[in-house]
C-alpha cells in the first residue's frame, strides 16, 4: 500500500517534502544510490566524513560561482548584461580512497543574459521543472536533463563518469537579487565597484537539507555567511569555515522573501531527482 505524502501545514510555502530534513524517504529503497541519504545520526563512521567533504565541497565551489557571477555582471554591465541569476545542477562521483567512500563534486551551470523573460527566479525556476517533467515522462531515459537545463558543464567530466551515471544532489541558485541589499537593478547605479556587487546562494539538497551562503558587500565584502539546516562539520573533527546551524531554513514562512524561490527550487530538485533515479 503507496503512503500518502504529507500535506504542508498552512503557515508555511507548499514543500513537495516534509519539513524536517530527516523525514525525507526516497521514492523507493531500490533506487537509492551511494551518497547516502539518512539523518547524519544514523550514517556509518565511515559515511560522516565524506558527506561533511562533500558538503563543504558544495560551499566552497558555490562560492566561488557568485563571486564569478557578482564580477561578471559588473564588468558586462553596459555591453552584454548578464541576468541576475544562475542555477547550477550540482552531481557527486563516488570513488574509494585509503578503503574510505568519498566524493568528488561536479557542478553545471545555466546563465542567461539580461531580459525580462528571466526577470523572476522562482517563475525560472518552476519552467524548468515543467521542462524536466516533460523530458522525462515523453523520452525516459534518452532525456538529457544536464543538456536541457545547462549551458557551461563542469570541467572536470569524464566519459567514465558520465557513463557512470553519477549522484545527483540538488539544485543552487546564485542571485544577485539579495534578500539583505535589495535587487540588482535598483543598487546598479549606486555601485562604484565589483567589490560592492553582493550575491547569495540558496542551496536545495535531495536529503531534504538546505544551505544559505551570503557574500556581502561594500566594506563587509570580503564577510561571507554560511547557514545550513544539515551538518557542515567532518567527524569528530571541527568545521572547515564558520557556519550557523540554521534548521529554520525548513520553515519558509510566507513572508520571506525567498519563499516562492526555495518553493520552486525545491520543485526543480524533487523532479529531477524522480527521472534521475527512476531512469538510471
Amino acid at each position: 500500500m503507496q503512503e500518502t505524502e504529507e500535506l504542508p501545514s498552512m503557515q508555511t510555502v507548499g514543500m513537495p517534502w516534509p519539513r524536517h530534513p530527516y523525514e525525507l524517504r526516497p521514492p523507493s529503497p531500490d533506487l537509492v544510490g551511494a551518497v547516502p541519504r539518512r539523518p547524519d545520526c544514523e550514517l556509518d563512521p565511515g559515511e560522516r566524513s565524506g558527506v561533511a567533504d562533500l558538503r563543504w565541497a558544495m560551499v566552497r565551489r558555490l562560492s566561488d560561482v557568485t563571486t564569478n557571477h557578482a564580477e561578471a555582471a559588473w564588468k558586462l554591465r553596459y555591453s552584454k548584461p548578464v541576468s541576475p541569476m544562475l542555477v547550477v545542477l550540482l552531481f557527486a562521483v563516488p570513488f574509494e580512497h585509503q578503503g574510505l567512500l568519498r566524493f568528488a563534486l561536479r557542478a553545471d551551470v545555466r546563465t542567461w543574459h539580461l531580459s525580462e523573460r528571466v526577470a523572476d527566479p522562482a517563475a525560472v525556476l518552476q519552467e524548468m521543472a515543467i521542462l524536466v517533467h516533460r523530458g522525462w515522462r515523453q523520452h525516459g531515459s534518452a532525456f538529457d536533463v544536464r543538456t536541457a537545463l545547462t549551458n557551461q558543464p563542469d570541467e572536470g567530466w569524464t566519459e567514465q563518469e558520465l557513463r557512470q551515471r553519477p549522484e545527483f544532489l540538488g539544485v543552487a541558485l546564485s542571485t544577485l537579487d539579495t534578500s539583505v541589499y535589495g535587487p540588482w537593478k535598483r543598487l546598479h547605479g549606486r555601485i562604484g565597484s565589483g567589490d560592492d556587487v553582493p550575491s547569495e546562494v540558496l542551496i536545495q539538497l535531495t536529503d531534504g537539507g538546505r544551505i544559505r551562503v551570503m557574500r556581502h558587500a561594500g566594506k563587509e565584502y570580503h564577510r561571507i555567511e554560511r547557514q545550513a539546516s544539515t551538518s557542515l562539520n567532518p567527524d569528530g573533527r571541527p568545521p572547515y569555515l564558520p557556519w550557523e546551524s540554521k534548521l529554520a531554513l525548513n520553515d519558509i514562512w510566507p513572508t520571506d522573501p525567498t519563499a516562492y524561490v526555495w518553493h520552486f527550487l525545491a520543485e526543480l530538485t524533487r523532479t529531477v531527482y524522480w527521472g534521475w533515479q527512476a531512469w538510471r
